[in-house]
Order: structure tokens, then C-alpha cells, then sequence
């Protein structure tokens, strides 16, 4: 007669630990993965290769998210891939979804990389605020003196 009771404590402990692993396998499945941009980017300096890649990407574009979508495109691995990969998840899921952020993670911190990358955000606020053209300080103290 005990020897029931023992079959049936053994069956409802195989359950409950079978029960126990599903639902921690499906707690592991939906568990919110880690963004890219929060890891740790590879060491690797940009090539102009690359900066000439940005710009044209940039140029049939039109936007710093679709140049990102192009150069996702064209980078199949590597450093760069990481890169462009965890710039791009930083405008989807980051709280601010900034582009001088975004662009840092593509950045080398070289002055001609920097320097870029800064005409890159002027042009990007020209879009957006509707400016089609900018001018320098030179040429509009240049067009006032024309003028008088």
C-alpha cells in the first residue's frame, strides 16, 4: 500500500520539476535581449574606404538611418558590421535616438573622420529644418559689402 503513495509522490515530483523547466525555458525565450549599442565595439580605425562609403550612402539616401540601412547592406561582417549594426539599434531602441550618438559609434576619432561627421550632422539639420543651402561667415560679410 505505501508502495502507491511513493509511485504517486515520484510522478508529481517528475511534473513538477518537467513543469519547472518549461516554464523556465519559456521565461529564457522571451527574456528582452541586450541592445548592441550597450556592448563593447571592436577596436578597428576607419578606412577612407569606409568615409567615402558614408558619404555616398548619405548622398542616395537622403538620411542618416537609410545611409546606416545602406552601409548595413553593403558590410557583411566584420568590425564595421558591429558598428553599423549597434548605431542603427541605437536609433530604434535607445531612449533618446539621437544622431550625434548613433554617428559615434561609426567614429574613429580621427580629425578628418570628425570633421565629417560634423558636416554630416549640419547637413542632417539642414533637412530636417528645411535649409537648402548654408552659408559661411566669409561669404555673407563678402555679399553685405558687395551690396553697399
Amino acid at each position: 500500500m505505501w508502495y502507491e503513495y511513493l509511485g504517486l509522490g515520484m510522478a508529481a515530483s517528475f511534473g513538477c520539476c518537467l513543469f519547472l523547466l518549461l516554464l523556465a525555458d519559456c521565461l529564457k525565450k522571451h527574456r528582452k535581449r541586450q541592445s548592441l549599442y550597450m556592448h563593447r565595439m571592436p577596436k578597428k580605425l576607419n578606412n577612407m574606404h569606409f568615409l567615402s562609403a558614408m558619404e555616398r550612402g548619405y548622398q542616395a539616401a537622403g538620411s542618416i538611418r537609410g545611409m546606416l540601412i545602406i552601409l548595413r547592406k553593403k558590410w557583411e561582417k566584420g568590425p564595421e558590421r558591429v558598428r553599423i549594426c549597434a548605431a542603427l539599434d541605437y536609433l530604434e531602441n535607445s531612449r533618446y535616438k539621437d544622431y550625434e550618438t548613433a554617428l559615434g559609434y561609426l567614429n574613429d576619432h580621427t580629425e578628418e573622420f570628425d570633421r565629417f561627421l560634423k558636416d554630416l550632422l549640419e547637413r542632417e539639420i539642414r533637412r530636417k529644418r528645411g535649409l537648402i543651402c548654408s552659408t559661411d561667415k566669409k561669404s555673407r560679410k563678402g555679399d553685405t559689402n558687395e551690396k553697399k
